[in-house]
């Protein structure tokens, strides 16, 4: 529980299943599998052993890269592209 005073402090990130949904999401948004550490580590205290394992663990299953993502039946656009080409 954070103190009134601690307006500033990170929440932790270290469960497995939240990992797991964190990763997820920002992959279905174009970072690739090395910026997801870095990305959760601005806003989270990670558990860095355990993210590592799960992205090894999305990457085989998912690999990045593609131009197009789909996402619930919708084509979006991956981060670094501005149109569709």
């Amino acid at each position: 529980m954070l103190l009134p005073s601690d307006d500033s402090a990170k929440r932790r990130l270290t469960e497995r299943a939240e990992l797991v949904v964190a990763a997820e999401f920002l992959m279905a948004r174009g970072f690739e599998h090395d910026e997801i550490a870095v990305q959760l580590s601005r806003f989270y205290y990670v558990d860095v052993d355990e993210l590592n394992d799960v992205v090894a663990t999305l990457a085989k299953e998912r690999p990045c890269g593609l131009e197009w993502r789909v996402h619930a039946g919708h084509r979006l656009l991956n981060r670094h592209q501005r149109t569709p080409t």
